[in-house]
């Protein structure tokens, strides 16, 4: 049927708050951030490694992140929030 779309990856939703700092747990799979307020996010792994590097967002916007992280934690900077899907 026209304009269906198939749901392809499932990903469980972390609340990020306003200029929160949230640990993202063991290996993760980012799935993408739904950005709630205008800001910046970033996202480093374990080791420190920049996994996302320090990115404006428009609130309303949803950015994909299609990235791995170990044990990685998101950084809501700048007024920022928004919700991070990860699997």
């Amino acid at each position: 049927m026209a304009g269906e779309q198939t749901v392809k990856d499932v990903y469980t939703p972390i609340q990020v708050g306003v200029n929160a700092s949230v640990g993202l747990g063991s290996i993760t799979m980012l799935g993408g951030f739904l950005c709630a307020t205008a800001g910046s996010i970033s996202v480093t792994d374990s080791d420190g490694n920049t996994v996302v590097p320090l990115t404006a967002l428009a609130a309303g916007t949803f950015t994909p992140l299609p990235f791995k992280c170990n044990k990685g934690t998101i950084v809501a900077s700048l007024g920022a929030s928004g919700v991070i899907g990860v699997a």
